[in-house]
C-alpha cells in the first residue's frame, strides 16, 4: 500500500505509460481498425476490436488509472505533512495543478465513453437526426464566391427541431451550432453541380471539465511563480536592504570585468 504513497511510483508509470505510446505508434499504422476511433467513443471501440491490436491502449488505461490513484495519495500526504509547517499557498498551489490535471483526464475519459463525431454530406433539405432524436433541417446552403470563381464565404442556414424547441439558426466554419451539449459544424462547402456541405456532428461531454482543469492547472503555476518571484525579492532584500548592491562592490565588480584577459 506504501507503494502508492511514493512519488517514484509516479516516475515509474509515466516510464511505462510513454513505452506503451510508443509501442502503440507501431501498432496503429498497420491497422486500418484505427480509423474508427474518429468516429467511435474509445471504449465501444475497445469492445470491438481484437486485444491483439487494443492491448497497449488497455494497458494504458491501467496505467492512467493507478497514476490518478498515486496522484491523489501523494497530494492529500503532502497537505497533510505540510500542514501549518510551511506556507499554505506553497502547499496548495502544486495540489491546484495536480486537481487540474485530474479535471483533464476525467474529461477525455467522460469523451470517450460517451461522445461522437460523425461526417455528413448534406444538401438543402436534408433533415438529420441527433441522438436525442431531435431533428435538425438544412435550410439553405450559402456560397459566396468572387469573380474568378474562389468561394469568399460560406454558411448554412438550419432550422431545429425538437419536442419542445423550434430554432433558425445560421451556421458558419467558425460559429457551430450547439445545442444541448451536441455541436453541428460547417466543415466545406460546394456550389456545383449540386449544393453540398460536409457538416460534422458531434458530441463532447468532457468539454468542460477538461476546460476547467486546463483553468485549475493555469491558476496553480501562476500562483507557483508569483511565489518564486516574491521568494527572490525577499532574498534579494536580505542580502541587500536597501535594494541594490553596495557601491564598492559595485565598482569592485566593474574593475575586475574590465581587466584585460590574461593571455
Amino acid at each position: 500500500m506504501k507503494v502508492l504513497f511514493s512519488l517514484n511510483t509516479g516516475i515509474v508509470l509515466l516510464l511505462v505509460l510513454l513505452l506503451l505510446l510508443i509501442a502503440g505508434a507501431f501498432v496503429m499504422p498497420a491497422y486500418e481498425a484505427f480509423g474508427l476511433l474518429y468516429v467511435m467513443p474509445l471504449f465501444y471501440w475497445l469492445k470491438e476490436v481484437p486485444l491483439q491490436i487494443s492491448w497497449w491502449l488497455i494497458l494504458s488505461i491501467g496505467a492512467i488509472a493507478m497514476l490518478t490513484v498515486n496522484t491523489l495519495l501523494c497530494s492529500a500526504e503532502s497537505i497533510i505533512k505540510k500542514y501549518k509547517k510551511t506556507n499554505f499557498l506553497l502547499i496548495i498551489a502544486p495540489q491546484i495543478m495536480h486537481l487540474g490535471f485530474l479535471f483533464i483526464l476525467l474529461g477525455h475519459l467522460l469523451s470517450s465513453h460517451g461522445g461522437y463525431r460523425e461526417l455528413f454530406q448534406v444538401r438543402e433539405g436534408t433533415w438529420l437526426r441527433l441522438s436525442d432524436n431531435s431533428i435538425v433541417e438544412i435550410k439553405e446552403i450559402i456560397i459566396r464566391h468572387d469573380d474568378s470563381g474562389y468561394i469568399t464565404d460560406m454558411g448554412m442556414d438550419i432550422i431545429y427541431h425538437s419536442f419542445s424547441d423550434y430554432l433558425r439558426y445560421t451556421v458558419v466554419p467558425n460559429k457551430p451550432f450547439i445545442h444541448k451539449g451536441t455541436g453541428l459544424y460547417l466543415k466545406t462547402a460546394r456550389p456545383y453541380p449540386l449544393k453540398e456541405a460536409i457538416v460534422e456532428i458531434s458530441k463532447e461531454p468532457g468539454a468542460m471539465p477538461a476546460l476547467i482543469g486546463g483553468i485549475l492547472f493555469v491558476i496553480g503555476n501562476t500562483i507557483l511563480l508569483m511565489l518564486r518571484a516574491k521568494r527572490a525579492e525577499r532574498t534579494l532584500f536580505c542580502r541587500y536592504p536597501t535594494g541594490r548592491p553596495p557601491q564598492g562592490l559595485v565598482r569592485a565588480v566593474d574593475q575586475q570585468s574590465s581587466r584585460p584577459a590574461d593571455q
